[in-house]
């Protein structure tokens, strides 16, 4: 059966972004509560900055096109300390630039930023726990498979060292 519209997405809840920066690659996964769910709706990235825009600045750009017709224009902002670094050539955060472009859109912005970073081994043990659907104090996590296939790749084929930190030489993309 065909359908038009995604079952999972609900254009009049609010938006959770959790972002991702890097050099060569910033990315995004669009998720929103349900009822015992957190479901993962979509997952965006940028890899080449638009003419005059930062990385950061195109992404943030790409998630305002995307739900353009989203009706309740609130998000809450996740994503690890690392965001509040500054790049080169900026003056603003890399969560600044992302807050400043949501503003300038009209959409009401709640941080909900980590102030510091877990332990690679507390965050692959709360993942672990998470997927494995096996205790009632969490959400079900829901993936959306057909919008989400960059997500979906990313935690299939992303290696990871004894002491749970990525693996970066494994990862083709950025080796440099």
């Amino acid at each position: 059966m065909w359908v038009p519209t995604f079952s999972d997405y609900n254009p009049t809840k609010a938006l959770e972004l959790s972002f991702d920066f890097n050099a060569a690659i910033c990315s995004v996964v669009v998720c929103q509560e349900g009822q015992k769910e957190l479901r993962f709706i979509n997952s965006l990235y940028a890899k080449v900055a638009d003419q005059g825009r930062s990385l950061v600045e195109t992404l943030a750009h790409r998630i305002l096109a995307t739900y353009s017709g989203h009706s309740k224009k609130e998000v809450f902002l996740y994503g690890d300390a690392y965001g509040e670094s500054k790049s080169a050539g900026s003056n603003e955060t890399f969560f600044d630039q992302v807050r400043s472009v949501l503003k300038r859109a009209g959409w009401k912005v709640y941080d909900r930023i980590l102030k510091t970073n877990p332990e690679h081994v507390d965050k692959f043990n709360l993942i672990d726990k998470l997927l494995i659907e096996l205790d009632e104090r969490f959400p079900r996590i829901r993936i959306n498979q057909n919008t989400c296939k960059a997500l979906i790749i990313s935690i299939q084929n992303s290696p990871i060292l004894p002491t749970f930190a990525k693996d970066r030489l494994a990862i083709p993309f950025t080796r440099s």
